[in-house]
């Protein structure tokens, strides 16, 4: 039997192909059939497709290429009574490193405090949210595509700032410049303690405009109760919510529900404490009786709350938002995901609470490309 990889991308379809290490996107593999001796006699296998992809190996100086063809099998020639999908064979062979592999991998520790294993990287690929492909994640970007054509190239970002240049950057005085070296760390003294000489400044690799996007507005907590403190924010919002309607883009809004007599106390409530509600000086809480009715000047309309796009939130992080029915799971992870979202725009209150925490599940946990608002967030 004789096969081509080719380099042509080929989508095995949400959530992917097990076999090919979880991913969704893997290379065409051509194949015209041929045949082979099993058990029963010789068989002609006639081939519909296929599909090809490398992963790592346990085996030092090798990669692991995996392949399966998808075939219908014809014992002496004539056709078994199956679809064309039932049999999937996976191949699995050593492929040799080539000079790319100095690069992208590099020597692993495989240890209980170390690198994974094979397995471990597999089964996270195969259910963390975070990762392309994942039957959980809402954004498969075929990374490794990427990786592949950029990895080799120097980083774009800005070149590493001496001592003088970053502590004025940041605000920060030097207490003393010299450089001396504490664990293998290279450091000054500045009057906010020990900080790493060198230091980067990072900004995201991508921009908006990189690719077809599904963009949805998140609109955070612009309560009545936050009126006195956050009001000013509301024409740019109301800006950008206009914006995003007009284009029949989805737009969320959360508001804020904690009362102090709810019951729903935890870590949040210790770190605040339990003192300052009478005076309503302890932030937990919602104090008016309109306090947690989004500001009418940037309110979802009818449409929006009457297809689900409101959230009533007792954590900073939207994606914990979930209905009693519906604990263990976010409602909102769900919604956009229905709605094919990939990229979260995020305005409003506050920006070292809810904001923060909202931003950082969605890059880190739920695979999301996210953008801040610079101008439409509040803070304390």
């Amino acid at each position: 039997m004789r096969v081509r990889f080719s380099d042509e991308d080929v989508d095995l379809g949400f959530p992917g192909e097990e076999a090919l290490g979880g991913s969704r996107y893997a290379k065409k593999l051509l194949c015209d059939g041929g045949s082979f001796v099993g058990t029963a006699g010789q068989c002609m296998v006639r081939a519909s497709g296929g599909a090809w992809s490398a992963q790592d190996s346990d085996i030092t100086g090798a990669r692991q290429l995996s392949f399966f063809i998808e075939s219908v099998l014809r014992p002496g020639g004539r056709a078994r009574s199956m679809p064309a999908s039932a049999l999937r064979t996976l191949w699995t062979v050593a492929k040799p490193k080539t000079p790319m592999d100095d690069w992208l991998h590099l020597p692993q520790t495989v240890a209980p405090t170390g690198d994974y294993t094979a397995a471990e990287r597999e089964r996270l690929r195969a259910s963390d949210p975070g990762v392309d492909g994942s039957p959980t994640s809402i954004v498969d970007s075929h990374f490794v595509r990427d990786l592949l054509a950029n990895g080799a190239k120097p980083a774009p970002f800005a070149p590493a700032m001496e001592p003088e240049e970053w502590s004025e950057a940041v605000g920060v005085k030097l207490t003393d410049a010299k450089v001396r070296t504490i664990h293998g760390a290279d450091i000054v003294a500045t009057e906010a303690g020990l900080q790493p000489a060198l230091q980067t400044e990072y900004f995201a690799a991508w921009e908006l405009e990189d690719r077809p996007r599904r963009i949805c507005l998140l609109t955070m907590d612009m309560t009545e109760d936050y009126r006195p403190y956050v009001g000013y924010l509301n024409d740019n919002i109301a800006a950008l919510q206009s914006s995003f309607r007009s284009k029949g883009l989805p737009v969320f809004t959360s508001n804020w529900i904690r009362r102090p007599d709810d019951g729903l106390y935890g870590a949040l409530d210790r770190f605040y404490g339990s003192a300052g509600v009478r005076s309503r000086e302890n932030p937990t809480y919602i104090y008016l009786e309109n306090g947690t009715l989004p500001m009418k000047e940037i309110a979802p309309t009818g449409e929006e709350i009457a297809a689900g796009l409101t959230i009533k939130s007792s954590h900073l992080s939207k994606r914990a938002a979930a209905p009693p029915v519906c604990r263990r799971r976010s409602t909102f992870l769900l919604k956009l995901r229905a709605l094919g979202v990939d990229t979260l725009v995020i305005v409003g209150a506050w920006s070292e609470d809810c904001v923060a925490a909202t931003a950082f599940d969605a890059v880190d946990k739920y695979n999301l490309d996210t953008v801040v608002v610079e101008d439409a967030i509040g803070e304390t």
